[in-house]
């Protein structure tokens, strides 16, 4: 698979990974201090939306373990 990063944001010690799939859709991950991993498996066809959904995830778990 052939993914681009289109945006990376430091967010309540977490990072919000949004990148572009070779489908031309938004997907994200999120990775904690700790190193947890989570990876959103929807798509989406906005950078913003997926930011927007990766962001309200972030502040609803605040990436703790």
């Amino acid at each position: 698979m052939n993914v681009k990063i289109e945006t990376l944001l430091g967010i309540n010690d977490c990072t919000l990974v949004i990148y572009r799939d070779s489908n031309q859709e938004y997907r994200f991950s999120l990775l904690s201090m700790l190193g947890k991993a989570y990876t959103c498996d929807s798509s989406f066809s906005t950078l913003s939306s997926a930011k927007s959904v990766g962001i309200a995830i972030i502040e609803r778990f605040s990436c703790t373990p």
